[in-house]
């Protein structure tokens, strides 16, 4: 699958980048480049032995042939000017190394021209055939810049190919919670398949509901290669995701969306966000990071538009991304998967996906019949719909029958009786229509009689009781317990007061002021949370915070701060909202989204506070 690569803009800068580059600064640059290749090669110290045998690099290996040798030239003057000079420069450097005690498998000469110069050519290639000849090297070349280039970038090729086919899926285990029960399966959804053209989208089909396993149709490919799950908070949208990962023969590449940055809204830097090549790059040094990661991006774009390779991406979450919500975000999204033939998943919440319909669908009009060229996709729409009374009764049974305590288990039953009469409504609503706040409302149930509660008093009271167990459950094995927040004999009620605090600063931290409405963030910098709380002040280490609160740390690099997230969007938005309850004016004439209004206002109808937290 070699390639030349010529047309790439990556391609064209780095060849711009050496061709101006000069003696040691060329030497410098090649490094990183060689080492897509050659992994192991080292640089020769200046004017010591090796630099004095004609060496600038090599591959050490103990033995008497060296595997690598390069001999690198930056010339000052321009191609035109090439002349016998610069063909002595390389000559001597030739003679310099046959006259060595050195041998080597491969030897190397690199310079930074195009290599269209014939004397210079045919006189260096004479000579490295000598050297062949002479069995001071196995191989023997003369490479200009662009042969270079072409080397290095099909190198990383096969590399990239290689780790995209390697055993094993790419996604951080703690996107996984382990349910003590088999989750349902078949639920109530909707299909329809969309057709869009680089500009709107143009057509949809009618939606077919049913029952059916989401897992499975995400990963259904045969109408599209792009499936987008939509569906209201707490209704399993990652879940479903997730569950899909195990079922998939296919290598997964999981991204959250809200983790896309600015400087990756490209179609190359976001494909290769969503490759994640931490793990490919984990042995490169440093220094050559950025130029190998050059290299790579345009190399994943050709490979992710071979529709064999077994490759699935994921790109979770489009509504937490300040950048897809923007107007246009989600028609960008799909010209940037345009010519993607692997399969993608995305996933987004109803309220987002129809809250942008209209400019997806009218936004571009005028341009679209302006073009001559139409490039049209179609995109499987899966819309995950409100539970009905058997599928919560279901669960709640599952749920029951992991019950040990038998007064755990009467509680639910009071439930399922609940729900067997139809009325579980007169007490909760509609709230136990979404999955996730279903598992909330029985989990607070094992532990307290079931009772009549809103939306916020439900998450209030799942919070307080999930930390208080997590703070008792240790000491069931006769253990200390987990770790405190602050201090070794801190009270469970302090550590709840504490975790709810935290909680509120860092949902407030987590948000952006944007043409007068409020963004939720994806991510905060623990410090900033910690800043100016007085009762937060000198927390000793951020474990014991993590261990008794739903904020969980995202993996960081040594040298840069600690970032912190919520486990669940859900979850921010409620201690956003308890925040905002308690600090009145900080959001004053400044549209709240959605979700945070609908909790601040059940909030406030129940008059929940977290000071008085406790019990």
């Amino acid at each position: 699958m070699a390639k030349s690569w010529t047309d790439k803009s990556e391609f064209k800068k780095l060849s711009g980048e050496l061709a101006v580059a000069e003696d040691l600064h060329y030497e410098r640059m090649v490094v990183p480049l060689l080492r897509v290749i050659w992994p192991g090669l080292i640089k020769a110290p200046a004017r010591r032995s090796f630099d004095r045998k004609g060496i600038d690099h090599l591959v050490w290996e103990d033995g008497v042939v060296l595997p690598l040798v390069v001999q690198c030239k930056g010339f000052q003057v321009q191609e035109h000017e090439l002349g016998d000079s610069q063909v002595k420069q390389c000559l001597d450097s030739i003679d310099t190394f046959s006259r060595s005690s050195c041998t080597a498998q491969v030897y190397l000469l690199i310079h930074n021209r195009t290599g269209q110069n014939e004397q210079l050519r045919n006189s260096v290639t004479a000579a490295l055939d000598s050297l062949v000849k002479e069995k001071k090297a196995l191989r023997a070349e003369l490479w200009d810049r662009k042969l270079l280039l072409r080397e290095v970038f099909n190198a990383m090729l096969t590399k990239v190919e290689k780790f995209l086919l390697s055993g094993g899926k790419r996604y951080s285990r703690d996107f996984f919670e382990t349910l003590p029960y088999e989750p349902i399966r078949d639920i109530p959804l909707q299909i329809s398949i969309l057709s869009v053209d680089q500009y709107r989208m143009t057509k949809a089909s009618q939606p077919l509901k049913g029952l059916k396993d989401p897992a499975h149709e995400l990963f259904d490919f045969n109408s599209s290669n792009i499936s987008l799950m939509i569906g209201e908070a707490g209704y399993g949208k990652t879940t479903s995701v997730l569950r899909s990962f195990k079922k998939s023969r296919k290598k997964v590449f999981y991204l959250a969306a809200a983790a896309v940055r600015p400087d990756r809204m490209g179609s190359k830097q976001l494909l290769a966000s969503c490759v994640n090549l931490d793990e490919l790059l984990v042995d490169i040094a440093e220094e050559d990071i950025p130029t190998q990661l050059t290299i790579a991006r345009p190399v994943i774009e050709l490979l992710l538009k071979n529709g064999d390779l077994p490759v699935v991406l994921v790109l979770d979450g489009l509504d937490e991304s300040i950048y897809f919500s923007m107007r246009g975000g989600v028609q960008t999204l799909f010209n940037q998967l345009r010519d993607v033939k692997v399969p993608v998943v995305l996933t987004a919440r109803s309220e987002f996906w129809f809250s942008r319909l209209a400019d997806f669908q009218m936004s571009f009009g005028e341009i679209a019949r302006n073009t001559a060229i139409v490039r049209r996709n179609q995109i499987k729409l899966i819309e995950l719909l409100p539970w009905t009374d058997h599928e919560i009764q279901e669960l709640a049974v599952r749920f029951r029958d992991t019950l040990p305590d038998p007064v755990s288990r009467d509680r639910i039953n009071v439930f399922i009786d609940l729900v067997r009469s139809g009325k579980y409504q007169e007490i909760f609503g509609d709230i136990p229509r979404r999955p996730l706040f279903l598992r909330l409302i029985l989990e607070t149930a094992t532990e307290r009689e079931i009772g009549k509660t809103s939306i916020a008093g439900l998450f209030y009271q799942w919070a307080q009781m999930k930390i208080r167990r997590d703070i008792y459950e240790p000491m069931r094995w006769k253990s200390v317990g987990r770790a405190p927040i602050l201090t070794e004999n801190e009270p469970a009620d302090q550590t709840i007061l504490l975790s709810f605090t935290a909680m509120m600063k860092a949902a407030m931290q987590m948000t952006e002021v944007k043409d007068e409405e409020l963004v939720l963030l994806p991510d905060c910098i623990i410090d900033d949370v910690v800043r100016g709380e007085e009762r937060l002040r000198g927390l000793p280490d951020p474990t014991g915070l993590f261990l008794n609160s739903l904020l969980v740390p995202l993996p960081q690099p040594a040298h840069k701060p600690l970032k912190i997230r919520f486990g669940h969007r859900a979850y921010q938005e409620f201690f956003l909202a308890l925040y905002i309850n308690e600090n009145s004016t900080v959001f004053e004439r400044v549209k709240l989204p959605e979700p945070v209004e609908t909790f601040l206002e059940s909030i406030r109808s129940e008059g929940l506070t977290h000071i008085f937290i406790g019990g």
